[in-house]
């Protein structure tokens, strides 16, 4: 395709997409509003009760916690399980270089957040991997520096000298024969740059009004077209692309504001995708390009091409082969990459919750500072009667019977069904969110109030917690982690030296390539660590008996395992320092007696 070809064959399929972008946007806006609860407006009347229940962003909040205890805080993101033992060590090395690259390298706590409560709301969270290549530059100044303190700071690698300068604190000393006998003693100024590169796979999450997909496909790898719409400011522009791009771009925004040309402009030229708008925002000043994902219609290679409004700034084969990106979704429906969220489960819910509270609210208020029948023939004084309602007040009336006067209309009283109803209805938000009460903290009525008996009540209250948690990870981390795998496979050029635990690990590019599966942990943090801690001791525990019974069904390595996992579910991620592994404790006896046995032979030989 030509260039011309290839911006409309972009531009083309940006609008054809634009249908299904903006349901899920709508969807995501109208989802914040029943998220914040206050800024919700439901068939309001003057007078009566605003409230508006928050059972969206209860079941948001709560699910939160646990998916962010699961994904986020335990101190393996994932780990690398080699097919066969020839691969053990290098996928132990494949794995610590993963987990340094997303813990570290990487806000993972934040990108998990993100993109699980974009899952809750927008139907999915999307994340974004690119191979990233940093380099950052300090600048470093020294003054009255001998030769060799000059020479052992330049002769080292990563460094740029800026400016140098000497001078002569003490001149040279000859004899009367004109010979040296000493050298000038020289002193000097330096200015360097020390360069530091790094190169690791930038992970970030996406955020839903800035995505486009076929709303249709099954998987990422089916979406025949994919874009990432991405905003930035005039400096970023300029630096990323240059400055002869950023000119062409700003020439055509002038043209768009000219107003004897915007007419026809908006007519001609990017009509279809929304003018001006679609390559510059007004309102935050900021310059829009689109980066699209797609196969090349010619030769079928997958393909990388960047625009901004009619401009290609961008245009390469695709080296992760996909477009990079992966989809989370909360509840998901089979055969489809869009997935439900706690919007769809339970927006007439808590339209429903919202309105018997109104009604019941209403009833109260009605019941506390109803309305009266006030005789309007001027035998009662209104101002009294409006400005005098309060305790100790006075309302003066003129002859006649008083107890006619004014008279209270009296609501109905409460029926106790409509407070029943109300209970119904929190107990079907539960069952549909999958966040009851039991599983917030034991309900209060229960009958079992044995330790056993509400651990129980949370196991089974927690199943559609633990079922999302698969789904998030099957769906989205697994093949997340398996694209950062294949990134650094791809992409890693040079050795890579990591500190784990106070000792240092080298990761060599041959070192990662390896047949191995990458497994998500999705474990302690569904139960809760107290429960572990608690199995880990009765296990010891039952360890010791089986010990005293005499039967050697349990091993000193049973036992290292349990401690070991024991001390990870209270908190501690150095293990080494509660633990030592029996296969390193065995080495160092069989060393010792070796030791000893060639001890006389040694002495022999004096």
């Amino acid at each position: 395709m030509t260039n011309k070809e290839k911006v409309k064959f972009c531009l083309d399929w940006i609008e054809k997409l634009g249908k299904g972008q903006k349901e899920l946007n709508d969807h995501y806006e109208e989802a914040i509003k029943y998220y914040k609860a206050d800024e919700l407006k439901l068939g309001e009347e003057k007078g009566l009760s605003k409230t508006v229940t928050t059972t969206v962003s209860d079941a948001v909040n709560w699910a939160m916690p646990i998916m962010m205890e699961i994904f986020a805080t335990n101190e393996e993101v994932a780990y690398i399980k080699p097919r066969g033992g020839e691969d053990e060590k290098k996928a132990e090395k494949l794995s610590a270089l993963i987990n340094y690259q997303t813990r570290v390298k990487n806000p993972w706590f934040l990108i998990c957040h993100d993109v699980i409560q974009d899952a809750f709301l927008a139907k999915n969270g999307w994340v974004k991997y690119q191979w990233y290549k940093e380099t950052k530059t300090i600048e470093k100044e020294f003054q009255g520096l001998t030769v060799d303190e000059l020479n052992a700071k330049i002769n080292v690698p990563d460094v740029e000298i800026v400016e140098q300068t000497e001078r002569v604190i003490r001149e040279g000393a000859f004899d009367e024969t004109g010979i040296q006998v000493s050298p000038p003693l020289m002193e000097y100024d330096l200015k360097l740059n020390y360069i530091f590169e790094d190169e690791y796979p930038l992970i970030e999450a996406i955020a839903r009004q800035n995505i486009g997909f076929c709303t249709d496909a099954k998987s990422i790898a089916d979406n025949p077209f994919m874009y990432h719409r991405i905003k930035m400011d005039k400096w970023t522009f300029k630096r990323k692309y240059g400055k002869k791009v950023f000119d062409k771009i700003e020439k055509l925004k002038k043209e768009y504001e000219d107003t004897n040309n915007a007419k026809s402009l908006e007519e001609e030229l990017l009509k279809d995708v929304g003018g001006k708008s679609f390559f510059y925002d007004d309102k935050e000043k900021e310059y829009i390009v689109y980066e699209t994902f797609y196969q090349d219609t010619e030769t079928g290679k997958p393909w990388i091409t960047k625009l901004c409004a009619d401009e290609i700034i961008y245009d390469e084969k695709n080296e992760y082969g996909k477009p990079p990106f992966e989809a989370i979704g909360a509840f998901r429906l089979a055969h489809r990459l869009v997935a439900l969220d706690f919007m769809d489960m339970l927006k007439k819910f808590q339209e429903l919750s919202t309105a018997i509270l109104r009604n019941l609210l209403n009833n109260i208020y009605m019941n506390n500072q109803g309305r009266y029948l006030v005789d309007g023939s001027g035998r009662v004084n209104l101002d009294d009667f409006k400005n005098n309602n309060v305790p100790g007040g006075y309302i003066r009336v003129k002859g006649g019977d008083l107890s006619n006067a004014v008279l209270p209309l009296i609501p109905p009283m409460l029926q106790t069904w409509a407070f029943e109803l109300y209970e119904r209805v929190e107990r079907i938000i539960e069952y549909r969110s999958g966040i009851p009460r039991s599983y917030k903290g034991v309900d209060v009525d229960t009958l079992n109030k044995t330790f056993r008996g509400q651990s129980q009540q949370i196991f089974q209250a927690s199943q559609i917690i633990k079922m999302m948690s698969k789904l998030i990870a099957e769906m989205g981390f697994a093949p997340l982690i398996q694209d950062l795998v294949d990134c650094n496979v791809k992409f890693l050029k040079k050795k890579t030296v990591l500190r784990i635990l106070n000792e240092d690990v080298e990761i060599d590019p041959s070192d990662i390539v390896l047949k191995a599966d990458v497994i998500v942990n999705v474990g302690i943090g569904v139960n809760n660590k107290d429960m572990v801690v608690a199995q880990m001791q009765q296990l010891l525990g039952i360890y010791k008996i089986i010990y005293e019974a005499g039967m050697p069904v349990v091993t000193s390595q049973n036992v290292y395992e349990a401690l070991t996992e024991l001390v990870k579910a209270m908190g501690f991620k150095d293990t080494t320092r509660f633990t030592t592994d029996p296969k390193f404790v065995e080495a160092v006896q069989t060393l010792v007696m070796n030791l000893v046995a060639y001890a006389p032979q040694l002495q022999a030989m004096g």
